[in-house]
């Protein structure tokens, strides 16, 4: 997203990409559009999930199981397809090269991240590594201190209720 506004933020104003030249009214046209687009889509795929239960009872071998998993799955892929067509070509024009030129930098950015969060992770193993080491000192050090004579332990009679007669 940051590389995407620091896209838009260089090209020149009078060269503005045909995006950004958009008014209000487009806008809020495209975004419309856009978003019953993307709900007719999630209906058709809830649809397709909930036709799946009344199409069982007709399966009768694990082949046929198979088969019927392998039709969803390519079924599903193919509206994924022909949903993201879609919605590029909602897109106002030359929108679309915009968007498939920040997707590179956006993976490079998913790929930083995913380092960032393996570098964190290992910071946190060994954080948890060094307090382990100091808690397991600490308690050899008291296994192996003298028990106290008494048994009532260092405070003597402190904090404890003595019985009257």
């Amino acid at each position: 997203m940051a590389q995407r506004k620091a896209d838009a933020a260089a090209l020149p104003r009078d060269e503005a990409h045909p995006c950004l030249k958009l008014d209000a009214v487009e806008c809020m046209e495209v975004l419309s559009k856009w978003n019953l687009s993307m709900l007719n889509f999630y209906v058709d795929r809830a649809q397709a999930y909930w036709r799946l239960p009344s199409e069982l009872p007709a399966l009768l071998t694990p082949d046929d199981c198979i088969a019927a998993h392998e039709r969803f799955l390519a079924t599903m892929v193919a509206d994924y397809a022909a949903q993201a067509d879609r919605l590029k070509q909602l897109m106002p024009d030359g929108a679309a090269q915009l968007a498939e030129a920040g997707g590179s930098s956006y993976a490079q950015s998913l790929l930083k991240a995913q380092s960032d969060a393996a570098q964190i992770i290992d910071q946190a193993k060994h954080q948890a590594e060094r307090i382990l080491a100091d808690a397991e000192k600490r308690a050899v050090a008291q296994t192996s201190a003298p028990a106290p004579v008494s048994g009532r332990g260092a405070g003597g009679d402190k904090g404890r209720l003595k019985k009257t007669a």
